[in-house]
């Protein structure tokens, strides 16, 4: 792909044959996938695309996949690193190069092929992922939890550790791949179908698995409209079954946290609001969820205080309203 969309292409296409070697444009090309960051711009994004820029301090920076820092890149393209969960003197500072979303099979062949690294970090280093399962199969014989037996990248055999049972690695891959490819060919809004692919792939992955996990996030943002109390109480269960599990492996003050943060919790104050105004929810219960919701609002406006970006900005702003509309409910409730 690389040698004909851009070598080339500026070679040939562009008549640039005599100005870089193929050897030259290759390394310039190396450079960006290994070391540059990427940028977002609203012209960019009209487009459907982002940039990637070089910032020779920030290259320093070694990949963790549970890292302790994240990176904020400015219109004026100036960079922030800015830390995610305290850090000890003497800490090296890490950035994440890949997706935290992704289980150890994919994320670490990824890093392995794209990085040419094996990563060593303590997620890596865990079957389990931190206790998480984002991996995991379910035993067939016993329902119990299938991961492989090591952590080398190339284990062929996992193991069930509750009966031992044995699986091949080509049976969890192939379980994986099938079903990344039918929620590829699934459309956004399409909840049957997302409900549907849930029913099936329970029967063998986790209930933590990394894909079923994935599955109930867009199933919950497919979920819109006139809904039932039941199925925005299933919404909520779905976001925060999400939220739950993958802050286990990328914990602290996260974009990806607070934006689900805000959503679920928004969605959790107008659940209770219909419940205590239909005498389903008692006052002390609806106290409960105003209170944790100031809460919850409040850590949103903090992660996202730094962020340049345009929907940040707005979900930043909106989180701060929310949280001042709340405490006004909250007095006016406890004065009845």
């Amino acid at each position: 792909m690389v040698q004909v969309n851009v070598v080339d292409f500026m070679r040939k296409r562009c008549n640039l044959a005599d100005n870089y070697s193929e050897s030259e444009l290759h390394r310039e090309i190396g450079i960006l996938r290994t070391n540059a960051a990427n940028v977002e711009r609203p012209y960019m994004a009209e487009q459907g695309t982002s940039g990637k820029a070089i910032y020779p301090t920030f290259s320093f920076l070694s990949h963790s996949c549970i890292c302790n820092t994240r990176y904020i890149i400015h219109p004026d393209d100036s960079m922030d690193l800015r830390a995610q969960v305290d850090i000890k003197k003497g800490d090296e500072f890490s950035i994440q190069y890949i997706s935290f979303l992704f289980g150890n099979t994919k994320r670490r062949g990824d890093i392995k092929a794209c990085w040419m690294f094996e990563c060593g970090c303590s997620r890596c280093e865990d079957t389990s992922e931190l206790g998480s399962n984002l991996s995991a199969l379910l035993c067939q014989d016993c329902q119990g939890t299938v991961l492989p037996k090591s952590s080398d990248l190339n284990e062929s055999t996992w193991s069930c550790e509750s009966c031992s049972a044995e699986v091949p690695r080509t049976t969890a891959t192939d379980i994986f791949c099938k079903l990344e490819a039918k929620m590829f060919d699934t459309y956004g809004t399409d909840v049957a179908k997302y409900e549907l692919l849930l029913e099936e792939y329970s029967k063998a992955l986790h209930p933590n698995n990394f894909q079923i996990l994935l599955l109930e996030r867009y199933l919950s943002e497919a979920m819109t409209g006139q809904l039932s109390i039941s199925q925005v109480e299933r919404k909520v269960e779905l976001m925060e079954h999400f939220i739950n599990i993958f802050s286990l492996v990328d914990p602290g003050a996260t974009r990806w946290r607070a934006k689900a943060l805000f959503e679920v919790s928004r969605t959790k104050l107008f659940l209770a609001d219909i419940k205590h105004s239909n005498n389903k929810m008692d006052k002390e219960e609806f106290l409960c969820v105003l209170k944790q919701n100031i809460k919850d609002m409040s850590e949103v406006h903090q992660i996202l205080a730094y962020e340049t970006g345009a929907k940040d900005r707005l979900i930043h702003r909106n989180a701060k309203t929310a949280m001042a509309q709340t405490q006004d409910i909250l007095r006016f409730a406890t004065m009845l």
